[in-house]
C-alpha cells in the first residue's frame, strides 16, 4: 500500500503538465469555493535569510509566507497556473514557470523578489520549465519537452542577451526538484523515464552534457544539496518481505551519497512525501508531509514543527 501511495504522490514533470492543461481556469466563483491550496504538487522555496517560504504551484498565484509572524502576501498573480518559483543565489529576484492553459505549453518569467518587474525569457510555446539559477545568477538551467510524449533535454539561458544553449542531447523524463553542485559544473536530477518503479538519481554534466548515475534502486528519490565530495537527498528504501512481494517501507528520510567512494549513508528519518528543500545557511529543511502540511525540521534531524499557514488568507489574496 505504501508503494502505491507513493508512486502516486510523486508524479513525473511531465504528467504534471498533462493533468495541468485540463484544469480549467478559476473565476471569482470558483475561488469562492477552494477550501484547500496546498497539496503535494506546491512548490515552496526558502528566501536566502531563511525567514520566509516562496509558495507557488497553487492556482495562479505567487505568494511569500514570513516565517516569523506567520503572515502571507501577494507577490504576482497571472491569468495562468504559475509555479516552480525560486529565489536568485542573491535574493533579488525570483524564476518561475508559467503554464498556458488551453495551449498545451509553457514559459518562464523572472522578477523581482517583490513580484514586480515581470519579464518573460522563454518563447519557445513547447514545454519549458523546472528553472534554477546559476551560482552567479546570470542564467538560467531548465528543461523542455518540445514533443507529447517526449522527454526532456537540458538548456541554459543567458539573463543579459536571452541566448539560449542546449546542454544534453540526451531525452530524459526529470522528476521532482533538480540542483546545481557546488562548483556549477553539474546538475543533480531523478529519471523517470527508464524505469517508474526505481527512479535514478543522475549527475548532468553541463560541459559535456554526459549522464552518470549516481542513486538507484530507490522507491523515490530527490537531490537536495551538494557541496564538497558529498550529496545530499532525500531517499527511501523497501524490502520484500516474503513470497507474495510484500513491500516493507526501510529508512525514509535523509541520506548523504559520498561521490568518490560511491557510498552512501542514512542521516535521519522524516516521513517526507513530494519534496524536501535546505536552507541556504543549511541549518533546517523543509518538507511536505501530507496534503496541505507543511513541515520544518533542523539539520540534525531535530525539532520538527508544522507551519502553521492560513489557507484562508492565501484563498482571499487570490480573489
Amino acid at each position: 500500500m505504501r508503494k502505491k501511495q507513493i508512486i502516486k504522490n510523486v508524479t513525473s514533470f511531465s504528467i504534471a503538465f498533462f493533468l495541468l492543461f485540463f484544469i480549467s481556469c478559476f473565476d471569482e466563483s470558483k475561488k469562492k469555493s477552494i477550501s484547500h491550496v496546498i497539496d503535494y504538487s506546491t512548490d515552496i522555496d526558502y528566501s536566502v535569510d531563511g525567514k520566509r517560504l516562496l509558495i507557488s504551484s497553487i492556482k495562479n498565484v505567487i505568494i511569500s509566507h514570513n516565517l516569523i509572524d506567520q503572515k502571507s502576501i501577494l507577490l504576482y498573480q497571472s491569468k495562468n497556473l504559475c509555479q516552480q518559483a525560486i529565489y536568485s543565489n542573491d535574493g533579488k529576484k525570483i524564476v518561475f514557470t508559467e503554464i498556458y492553459e488551453g495551449q498545451h505549453y509553457s514559459e518562464i518569467f523572472i522578477m523581482n523578489q517583490e513580484g514586480g518587474n515581470v519579464k518573460q525569457i522563454t518563447f519557445s510555446k513547447v514545454f519549458s520549465g523546472l528553472p534554477i539559477f546559476s551560482k552567479d545568477d546570470s542564467k538560467i538551467y531548465f528543461i523542455r519537452k518540445e514533443k507529447i510524449n517526449y522527454g526532456f533535454k537540458y538548456y541554459s539561458i543567458e539573463l543579459k542577451n536571452l541566448i539560449e544553449k542546449e546542454i544534453s542531447p540526451k531525452i530524459v523524463d526529470v522528476i521532482g526538484n533538480h540542483i546545481l553542485s557546488e562548483d556549477s559544473k553539474s546538475i543533480y536530477f531523478v529519471d523517470f523515464m527508464a524505469n517508474s518503479a526505481n527512479k535514478k538519481l543522475v549527475e548532468l554534466n553541463i560541459n559535456t552534457g554526459n549522464f552518470r548515475t549516481i542513486v538507484e534502486n530507490q522507491e523515490y528519490l530527490t537531490p537536495i544539496l551538494q557541496y564538497n565530495s558529498i550529496l545530499l537527498y532525500g531517499g527511501c528504501n523497501f524490502t520484500i518481505e516474503n513470497e507474495f512481494n510484500k513491500l516493507i517501507q526501510k529508512e525514509i528520510g535523509i541520506y548523504t551519497h559520498n561521490l568518490l567512494t560511491q557510498s552512501h549513508i542514512f542521516l535521519f528519518g522524516i516521513n517526507w512525501e513530494s519534496l524536501i528543500k535546505i536552507s541556504r545557511d543549511k541549518t533546517k529543511y523543509i518538507f511536505l508531509k501530507s496534503p496541505g502540511k507543511i513541515f520544518e525540521i533542523s539539520a540534525d534531524g531535530k525539532n520538527e514543527r508544522q507551519i502553521n499557514i492560513d489557507e484562508s488568507e492565501i484563498i482571499g489574496l487570490m480573489k
